[in-house]
């Protein structure tokens, strides 16, 4: 069987890890962007707070407070096993 030359290549698992890292820590802040705008709080960042800090969430306005959280998402891709698919 002749299989095209990049599959003979050695794969580069460090520079994969960091490019899929790179790539989801972009498309996360895009995410979290559009669910900022949509007031939409899906990770339930606010449940967290009534949770575990109940005086805060007693001091503020969840309505109003939600659009000035700040996310700063980070995404670590690290390949383990890789596999040949045929």
């Amino acid at each position: 069987m002749n299989l095209p030359q990049d599959f003979k290549k050695e794969l580069n698992i460090k520079k994969l890890n960091e490019d899929l890292s790179d790539e989801l820590t972009k498309q996360a802040k895009e995410v979290t962007n559009t669910l900022l705008k949509a007031n939409c709080d899906v990770l339930g960042i606010g449940r967290r707070i009534s949770s575990f800090h109940p005086e805060l969430w007693k001091k503020i306005n969840w309505e109003k407070e939600y659009k000035n959280v700040q996310f700063e998402p980070k995404v670590k891709v690290n390949i383990i096993k890789t596999g040949n698919v045929f």
